[in-house]
């Protein structure tokens, strides 16, 4: 998977820490 990632170019793991922001702030929505 993380090859994956690295083959599809820069934007890719930059959508993956988007991807980790909405889960922690989804985590802090729902720990509130």
């Amino acid at each position: 998977m993380a090859s994956e990632n690295g083959e599809s170019g820069g934007g890719s793991w930059k959508k993956n820490v988007d991807d980790i922001k909405k889960v922690f702030e989804f985590k802090e929505v729902l720990g509130t």
